[in-house]
């Protein structure tokens, strides 16, 4: 198996990639909430590094397990170097960041300012043309994404930074979106999805050393919540997000992941008791509506000389 399969990409979110959507969609978006119990105990790059190390090691035993080889082949290193730094190194570092400033559903919202950058970038850089429809979906979305911020409006003046640290991360992971769907890897994408871990974890093991004095004993809760957030969700959801964005084209990829906030929000509110009233409904409705757009209707058009069936 090679990097994305071009001959594969669908007009539609089809149904296998559906599945895996739903898998993502709840693994993804309980990781959020249990992030933030991690971060109340352990140091941020402590936190993020074994994480991030874990993930490597679940996707490469993955790949082992199927017969693959971990070699990178030598024309695709420094694209995975960079989007290593900026999947695994840059998103892992603005997120902690955010979570110790403002609440996980925020990050969370705020993170999924994603999809807008995805459709933005994939046109110069993927020669992707959203249709009207996908325009009008992404809108939906985004417009759910927006009411769900609004109700902590108070945030953009009282924790500036943890709004800006997300927003930089979500920035990063749709750069790296972008890295994953160009590049034709020659290699399978759990094995991509592991050195990515790797590259990634490099600075950020680097940036735990002056913490290792603050490390105390911690609690089973935020032990599970590592282990959770770098096999589960780092690791296995990882290289079902892999798999998505080799099914079809970034923006329909991006836009697919909308329902991840609403997730976790909802995770948000059974563990650390966040409120969820009518904006929250809402906002649910029109995440609903912007994936409705990608599931059942007609998505991108191409042109002919889709540099995206290029790359290399």
């Amino acid at each position: 198996m090679s990097g994305p399969d071009k001959s594969i990409e669908h007009h539609r979110l089809p149904a296998r990639a559906l599945m895996l959507l739903v898998m993502m969609t709840l693994v993804w978006g309980c990781a959020w909430p249990i992030m933030k119990i991690g971060l109340n105990e352990i140091p941020i790059f402590s936190y993020r590094t074994a994480a991030v190390f874990l993930s490597a090691s679940t996707a490469f035993t993955l790949a082992l397990c199927r017969g693959a080889s971990l070699r990178i082949p030598r024309d695709v290193l420094l694209p995975l170097i960079v989007a290593g730094l900026l999947f695994q190194g840059a998103l892992a570092y603005f997120t902690s960041v955010a979570l110790t400033l403002i609440s996980s559903g925020h990050a969370v919202i705020i993170g999924y300012t994603m999809p807008l950058w995805v459709v933005l970038l994939g046109i110069p850089f993927l020669g992707e043309r959203p249709t009207a429809l996908r325009w009008f979906g992404l809108l939906l979305g985004m417009t759910g994404i927006g009411l769900l911020a609004s109700r902590g409006m108070e945030l953009f003046v009282d924790a500036p930074l943890g709004v800006a640290a997300q927003l930089v991360g979500a920035i990063a992971w749709a750069i790296a979106v972008i890295i994953t769907k160009k590049v034709r890897w020659h290699m399978p994408m759990d094995v991509v999805l592991g050195w990515q871990c790797l590259f990634g974890g490099i600075p950020l093991a680097f940036l735990a050393i002056p913490e290792l004095p603050q490390l105390e004993p911690v609690t089973w809760m935020a032990i599970g919540s590592v282990f959770y957030l770098g096999i589960c969700a780092q690791g296995l959801g990882n290289c079902v997000w892999f798999r998505i964005i080799s099914m079809v084209p970034a923006g329909v990829a991006g836009v697919s992941s909308l329902a991840v906030p609403t997730v976790g929000l909802l995770a948000g509110a059974v563990l650390l008791h966040e409120t969820i009233g009518i904006i929250e409904v809402t906002a649910l409705f029109l995440v609903l509506g912007a994936l409705m757009t990608v599931v059942t209707l007609p998505s991108f058009r191409r042109r002919p000389n889709d540099p995206s069936h290029t790359a290399s």
